[in-house]
């Protein structure tokens, strides 16, 4: 598209006018011997010519040539497809899958139009993000959702990564919002959302389900887990921590510590119960347990699987010791034969 524009000097179309008046006023002003004289008349011209160039000039007069191009970019579309997904918490009795994809579906159309114009890229997600089919804004999903991790936070900056150097429009997630996850892929979302802000791409977040939900609700991740990293043999070994449970009230959970007794082979060594008495609480723990040979081996807290406990692999944490050959053995008698 082509058009002429003014800039006036001093943005001011009324200077322009003003300076016109008075070089006008400034021609006619003069002797009339002679009378209309043909050379008058030329110099007259010449001089309306460089008073109109004068003018034009004050103007500043500009061509400006506009051409619009459409740059690419790409939308991304995050579906969480873990287990808690599959919860029957939504509108009308559905679960939070059979929701989101009603959801998906209706919104068929819309994604179809977009992807005339953008590239548009799905991704499901348990631990990993795996790319789904789109075609003709239909998105191919799982009947079921199996994932058995949701690590938001990770796989944002997986999709961050692999969309490194291309203008981002923005990330569109659906989940039920609740990350459950362990190392290394427990990354938390906000660290991933921080990156986004200097690409300037927002996140669009879709929560699927009640925020306390089944899923969330019931619930037994052991938190903490602390234990010396050296022990000599025959020794007794200490070993601390807390349990964090949702949903299991005056429920007794068993808690086991097991230690490898073979190489890959682990064994329950000690077990002892814990009963939370509300919703929520943490619950710190003590076990003790003497190695009997020396070597490094692996230990693991572990708290048994409840009944309708969706997200199972935070039930344990494991840790390394080195048990020591010797050490001190002290025999304390006290008292009269």
């Amino acid at each position: 598209m082509l058009r002429l524009s003014f800039y006036p000097i001093g943005d001011s179309y009324l200077l322009v006018v003003t300076a016109a008046i008075v070089l006008l006023v400034l021609l006619s002003v003069g002797p009339v011997r002679g009378g209309l004289g043909r050379r008058r008349v030329v110099l007259v011209g010449i001089r309306l010519a460089v008073i109109a160039l004068v003018i034009l000039a004050m103007l500043r007069p500009t061509l400006v040539y506009t051409e619009i191009r459409k740059q690419p970019a790409t939308l991304v579309v995050l579906i969480d497809k873990s287990r808690s997904m599959s919860v029957p918490d939504a509108i009308g009795g559905m679960t939070r899958w059979e929701a989101l994809r009603r959801a998906l579906d209706d919104g068929q159309d819309a994604l179809a139009a977009i992807a005339e114009d953008f590239e548009v890229k799905v991704y499901a997600f348990g631990a990993e993000a795996d790319p789904v089919d789109l075609v003709d804004g239909e998105i191919r999903l799982e009947e079921i959702p199996g994932g058995k991790q949701t690590a938001i936070g990770a796989v944002l900056e997986d999709v961050l990564r692999r969309e490194a150097g291309k203008r981002l429009l923005g990330v569109i997630l659906l989940s039920d919002g609740a990350q459950r996850a362990y190392a290394p892929r427990d990354l938390p979302p906000q660290t991933a959302v921080a990156q986004m802000k200097p690409l300037g791409s927002p996140l669009f977040t879709f929560p699927f389900g009640q925020a306390r939900g089944l899923g969330q609700a019931q619930d037994v991740a052991v938190a903490d887990l602390l234990a010396d990293q050296q022990v000599y043999v025959k020794n007794e070994l200490e070993i601390s921590g807390r349990i964090r449970v949702h949903g299991y009230v005056n429920r007794d959970i068993p808690l086991r510590l097991l230690f490898e007794t073979a190489p890959g082979k682990m064994e329950v060594v000690v077990q002892e119960n814990l009963r939370p008495t509300a919703d929520g609480q943490v619950i710190p723990f003590k076990l003790s347990y003497a190695p009997q040979v020396p070597g490094e081996y692996r230990l693991t807290v572990e708290a048994t699987e409840q009944p309708g406990e969706l997200a199972t692999t935070n039930n344990r944490l494991s840790t390394f010791v080195n048990v020591l050959a010797g050490g001190l053995k002290v025999s304390y008698l006290e008292g009269a034969l």
